[in-house]
């Protein structure tokens, strides 16, 4: 990975960490990736909190495969709107969802009717993505985020086994590759490290296009970040299994 480590900033990332778990009732361990939107390099990585862990500390869980819950949302919202299918107010349905044995519900188990898009996407609303997902299509969607390195190598050819569960949460990435991927959303710079040296016969793709970007950051910028001190920031939960 392209590094520019930052001592203090380091420094800094863990104290922020640490004061979190400490806050937190049953957190036993945290990761952090902060990259430079400008040129792509990673400037802090914090893999875990205690390296003498016997157990933990064994685990970087910066580049562990785990389920992103629904931090991949904003890429089927965004290849909807590089489709011309929604732009930030068109209406979606929040409604009840059966498909045989699958029925995904919101986490709050409430639904609220038709929402505009960004509200779907701010409040990470499940069903408005799954919906949204089957319109793109599934193979549409992942041949985007196997483009963008996103996903553990193999995934993008279990489509089936997947289906619409990709919304929220059904696949593997990382924190390093989710990282990097949302600072593109951010700059996308040309001659940015990401895009080069990709291997394994993947190729690259720019994300989408300026408009497309802007629009899909003004939507996750749509509510103020929790703790945040009315900092305006693009931002993205991605709550994974056991409300990890």
């Amino acid at each position: 990975y392209p590094l520019a480590l930052d001592s203090e900033l380091q420094k800094a990332v863990l104290v922020t960490l640490k004061r979190g778990q400490e806050s937190l009732s049953g957190v036993k361990d945290a990761a952090a990736v902060v990259v430079e939107n400008a040129t792509g390099k990673i400037r802090s990585c914090v893999g875990t909190l205690n390296f003498a862990d016997p157990v933990d500390g064994a685990v970087n869980a910066a580049i562990a495969w785990r389920s992103p819950g629904s931090a991949l949302k904003p890429f089927i919202y965004g290849e909807a709107i590089y489709g011309g299918m929604i732009v930030a107010e068109t209406k979606l349905k929040d409604e009840k969802l059966l498909f045989d044995d699958y029925r995904p519900g919101n986490f709050d188990g409430a639904f609220r009717g038709e929402v505009p898009a960004q509200e779907a996407l701010a409040d990470s609303l499940n069903t408005p993505a799954v919906r949204l997902l089957q319109k793109v299509g599934v193979q549409r969607v992942l041949d985007l985020l196997n483009r963008q390195r996103l996903l553990r190598p193999g995934v993008v050819r279990q489509k089936e086994r997947l289906g619409l569960s990709l919304a929220i949460g059904g696949t593997e990435s990382n924190l390093v590759a989710l990282t990097r991927t949302y600072a593109r959303l951010a700059s996308a710079p040309e001659g940015n490290p990401w895009l080069e040296d990709v291997g394994e016969g993947r190729e690259t793709q720019e994300l989408w296009t300026p408009g497309v970007r802007e629009m899909l950051l003004k939507m996750l910028r749509h509510r103020p970040i929790p703790g945040g001190g009315g900092l305006e920031a693009a931002w993205k939960t991605g709550t994974s299994n056991s409300n990890r």
